[in-house]
């Protein structure tokens, strides 16, 4: 899968699918070192590291996609949620 960002993310899915989440977040951390604006990649791996209980870098993650497209509605929401949940969140992209 060398240079495929598209399978790294897919096979992320797949992976967190099933439960397996430190291996979907290995691939889609290898999607984002091939194609590292590739924005779906980003909030897939935001999911993952939330369900790892990374807050801090799941942010950080799901920060990118709003900075390519602002008006990116699934990544405002899950940052809103979070703010529901008392977690403080620094969005530098909010509107």
């Amino acid at each position: 899968m060398a240079g495929n960002d598209l399978a790294h993310n897919n096979l992320g899915s797949a992976l967190a699918d099933h439960g397996r989440v430190e291996e979907a977040v290995a691939d889609y951390t290898d999607a984002l070192l091939i194609k590292p604006d590739f924005a779906q990649a980003h909030s897939s791996l935001a999911n993952g590291l939330a369900i790892q209980r990374k807050v801090s870098a799941a942010i950080a993650h799901d920060n990118e996609p709003l900075g390519m497209n602002p008006g990116n509605h699934t990544a405002r929401a899950w940052l809103d949620e979070l703010r529901k949940q008392g977690i403080r969140v620094s969005d530098t992209n909010r509107q």
